[in-house]
Protein backbone atom coordinates (compact mmCIF):
# COMPACT_ATOMS: atom_id res chain seq x y z
CA UNK A 1 0.00 0.00 0.00
CA UNK A 2 2.92 2.42 0.76
CA UNK A 3 4.57 1.90 -2.49
CA UNK A 4 1.06 2.62 -4.32
CA UNK A 5 1.12 6.37 -2.36
CA UNK A 6 -0.87 5.64 0.44
CA UNK A 7 -0.65 6.72 3.89
CA UNK A 8 -1.67 3.94 6.85
CA UNK A 9 -4.05 5.53 9.26
CA UNK A 10 -2.91 6.16 12.27
CA UNK A 11 -5.95 5.14 14.29
CA UNK A 12 -7.32 2.45 12.86
CA UNK A 13 -4.53 0.45 11.40
CA UNK A 14 -6.78 -1.38 8.81
CA UNK A 15 -7.27 1.98 6.82
CA UNK A 16 -5.13 3.07 4.11
CA UNK A 17 -5.83 6.50 2.58
CA UNK A 18 -4.26 8.70 -0.63
CA UNK A 19 -5.06 12.38 -1.63
CA UNK A 20 -3.77 13.32 -4.61
CA UNK A 21 -5.34 16.78 -5.60
CA UNK A 22 -8.91 16.67 -6.00
CA UNK A 23 -9.09 12.64 -6.10
CA UNK A 24 -9.22 10.94 -2.30
CA UNK A 25 -9.54 7.52 -2.12
CA UNK A 26 -9.80 5.22 1.25
CA UNK A 27 -8.95 1.33 1.84
CA UNK A 28 -10.00 -0.84 4.55
CA UNK A 29 -7.96 -4.18 4.65
CA UNK A 30 -10.01 -7.04 6.13
CA UNK A 31 -7.47 -10.11 6.11
CA UNK A 32 -8.02 -10.78 2.23
CA UNK A 33 -10.36 -8.23 1.37
CA UNK A 34 -10.24 -5.01 0.12
CA UNK A 35 -13.11 -2.42 0.83
CA UNK A 36 -12.13 1.38 -0.88
CA UNK A 37 -13.98 4.52 -1.84
CA UNK A 38 -13.10 6.92 -4.49
CA UNK A 39 -15.05 10.34 -5.14
CA UNK A 40 -13.79 9.76 -8.52
CA UNK A 41 -14.53 6.05 -10.90
CA UNK A 42 -11.15 6.25 -12.81
CA UNK A 43 -8.77 6.54 -9.26
CA UNK A 44 -10.41 3.49 -8.17
CA UNK A 45 -10.13 1.78 -11.54
CA UNK A 46 -6.16 2.93 -11.26
CA UNK A 47 -5.82 1.63 -7.73
CA UNK A 48 -7.19 -1.68 -8.98
CA UNK A 49 -5.04 -2.33 -12.09
CA UNK A 50 -2.06 -2.00 -9.96
CA UNK A 51 -3.63 -4.17 -7.62
CA UNK A 52 -3.77 -6.63 -9.93
CA UNK A 53 -0.63 -6.12 -11.29
CA UNK A 54 0.76 -7.16 -7.67
CA UNK A 55 -2.38 -9.64 -6.44
CA UNK A 56 -4.91 -12.26 -8.46
CA UNK A 57 -7.63 -10.16 -7.22
CA UNK A 58 -11.79 -10.52 -7.86
CA UNK A 59 -13.73 -7.84 -7.73
CA UNK A 60 -16.98 -8.61 -5.86
CA UNK A 61 -19.04 -5.61 -7.07
CA UNK A 62 -20.78 -2.81 -5.33
CA UNK A 63 -20.34 -3.16 -1.14
CA UNK A 64 -23.83 -4.32 -0.07
CA UNK A 65 -22.32 -6.57 2.98
CA UNK A 66 -19.13 -5.66 5.22
CA UNK A 67 -18.54 -7.76 8.44
CA UNK A 68 -21.88 -9.06 8.54
CA UNK A 69 -23.46 -5.79 8.41
CA UNK A 70 -25.58 -5.07 5.67
CA UNK A 71 -24.67 -1.50 3.66
CA UNK A 72 -27.14 0.34 1.67
CA UNK A 73 -25.70 3.56 -0.44
CA UNK A 74 -28.07 6.79 -1.01
CA UNK A 75 -26.52 8.41 -4.35
CA UNK A 76 -29.70 11.10 -4.01
CA UNK A 77 -29.49 11.73 -0.64
CA UNK A 78 -25.52 11.71 0.02
CA UNK A 79 -25.81 9.31 2.71
CA UNK A 80 -24.56 5.85 3.67
CA UNK A 81 -26.81 3.57 6.04
CA UNK A 82 -25.39 -0.09 8.29
CA UNK A 83 -27.47 -2.30 9.70
CA UNK A 84 -26.92 -5.45 11.64
CA UNK A 85 -30.78 -6.70 10.81
CA UNK A 86 -29.34 -9.75 9.17
CA UNK A 87 -27.15 -10.96 12.21
CA UNK A 88 -29.51 -10.28 15.05
CA UNK A 89 -31.93 -12.45 12.86
CA UNK A 90 -29.56 -15.17 12.95
CA UNK A 91 -28.98 -14.74 16.16
CA UNK A 92 -32.27 -14.81 17.41
CA UNK A 93 -32.85 -18.10 15.54
CA UNK A 94 -29.89 -19.89 16.77
CA UNK A 95 -30.63 -19.57 20.39
CA UNK A 96 -34.67 -20.06 19.92
CA UNK A 97 -35.63 -16.78 20.65
CA UNK A 98 -37.21 -15.67 17.15
CA UNK A 99 -40.52 -15.66 18.20
CA UNK A 100 -39.91 -13.95 21.22
CA UNK A 101 -41.64 -10.62 21.86
CA UNK A 102 -39.71 -7.58 21.00
CA UNK A 103 -39.15 -4.75 23.99
CA UNK A 104 -38.56 -1.25 23.91
CA UNK A 105 -36.71 -0.93 27.12
CA UNK A 106 -33.21 -2.77 28.23
CA UNK A 107 -33.12 -4.69 32.06
CA UNK A 108 -35.79 -4.67 34.17
CA UNK A 109 -34.84 -1.40 36.70
CA UNK A 110 -36.92 -3.39 39.29
CA UNK A 111 -34.74 -6.99 39.41
CA UNK A 112 -31.36 -6.88 40.59
CA UNK A 113 -29.08 -8.93 39.42
CA UNK A 114 -26.04 -10.47 41.66
CA UNK A 115 -23.98 -13.71 42.29
CA UNK A 116 -25.89 -14.75 44.67
CA UNK A 117 -28.50 -16.15 41.95
CA UNK A 118 -26.18 -18.10 40.82
CA UNK A 119 -26.57 -21.79 40.70
CA UNK A 120 -25.65 -23.11 44.05
CA UNK A 121 -27.15 -27.02 44.19
CA UNK A 122 -26.51 -29.66 41.90
CA UNK A 123 -29.84 -29.63 40.51
CA UNK A 124 -29.49 -25.66 39.70
CA UNK A 125 -25.97 -26.73 37.89
CA UNK A 126 -27.73 -29.32 35.78
CA UNK A 127 -30.52 -27.13 34.95
CA UNK A 128 -28.11 -23.99 33.52
CA UNK A 129 -25.34 -26.32 31.59
CA UNK A 130 -27.47 -26.57 28.85
CA UNK A 131 -28.12 -23.08 28.39
CA UNK A 132 -25.63 -20.99 26.00
CA UNK A 133 -24.65 -18.12 28.12
CA UNK A 134 -21.09 -17.57 27.13
CA UNK A 135 -21.93 -18.28 23.68
CA UNK A 136 -25.25 -15.61 23.76
CA UNK A 137 -22.65 -13.08 25.72
CA UNK A 138 -19.91 -13.40 22.85
CA UNK A 139 -22.56 -12.78 20.05
CA UNK A 140 -24.04 -9.61 21.52
CA UNK A 141 -20.49 -8.38 22.32
CA UNK A 142 -20.07 -8.27 18.26
CA UNK A 143 -23.29 -6.62 18.21
CA UNK A 144 -21.81 -3.66 20.34
CA UNK A 145 -18.97 -3.74 18.70
CA UNK A 146 -20.95 -2.91 15.13
CA UNK A 147 -24.16 -0.93 15.65
CA UNK A 148 -25.22 -1.04 19.38
CA UNK A 149 -23.59 0.26 21.54
CA UNK A 150 -26.54 1.10 23.42
CA UNK A 151 -26.60 -2.57 24.29
CA UNK A 152 -23.03 -2.35 25.87
CA UNK A 153 -23.47 -1.60 29.39
CA UNK A 154 -25.92 -4.33 29.88
CA UNK A 155 -23.78 -6.68 27.85
CA UNK A 156 -20.53 -5.61 29.98
CA UNK A 157 -22.88 -6.30 33.49
CA UNK A 158 -24.18 -9.30 32.14
CA UNK A 159 -20.78 -10.82 31.34
CA UNK A 160 -20.03 -10.68 35.00
CA UNK A 161 -21.99 -13.31 35.52
CA UNK A 162 -20.51 -15.50 32.31
CA UNK A 163 -18.32 -17.98 35.44
CA UNK A 164 -21.43 -18.77 36.87
CA UNK A 165 -24.98 -17.67 35.09
CA UNK A 166 -28.05 -18.59 37.00
CA UNK A 167 -31.51 -18.49 35.66
CA UNK A 168 -32.20 -14.73 36.49
CA UNK A 169 -29.20 -13.63 34.53
CA UNK A 170 -30.00 -15.90 31.41
CA UNK A 171 -33.52 -14.16 31.46
CA UNK A 172 -31.87 -11.18 31.40
CA UNK A 173 -29.45 -11.61 28.45
CA UNK A 174 -32.42 -13.10 26.72
CA UNK A 175 -34.01 -9.95 27.27
CA UNK A 176 -31.60 -7.75 25.66
CA UNK A 177 -32.12 -9.63 22.32
CA UNK A 178 -36.07 -9.12 22.51
CA UNK A 179 -34.35 -5.32 22.93
CA UNK A 180 -32.21 -6.14 19.59
CA UNK A 181 -35.04 -7.17 17.90
CA UNK A 182 -37.38 -4.47 18.76
CA UNK A 183 -34.00 -2.40 17.29
CA UNK A 184 -34.22 -4.33 14.10
CA UNK A 185 -35.33 -1.85 11.74
CA UNK A 186 -32.98 0.66 12.96
CA UNK A 187 -29.47 1.58 10.96
CA UNK A 188 -26.78 3.95 11.38
CA UNK A 189 -27.33 6.19 8.83
CA UNK A 190 -23.81 8.81 8.29
CA UNK A 191 -24.30 11.76 5.78
CA UNK A 192 -22.25 13.57 3.21
CA UNK A 193 -21.28 16.14 6.26
CA UNK A 194 -20.15 12.33 8.20
CA UNK A 195 -22.48 12.92 10.89
CA UNK A 196 -24.32 10.76 12.10
CA UNK A 197 -28.64 10.67 11.47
Amino acid sequence: MHELGFTHCQTEHAVFYCYKDEDTLIVVVDVDNLTMEGNLQNTIATFKQQLGCIFKIKYLGKLHWLLGMQVKQDHTACTISFSQCAYIDKMLEKFGLHDARPLSSLLDLHHTLTSSQSPATPCQYDDMCVVPYHETIGSLMYAVLGMHPDIAFSVSFLSQFMQNPGRPHWEAVKRVFRYLKGMQDHSLVIGSSGHLK
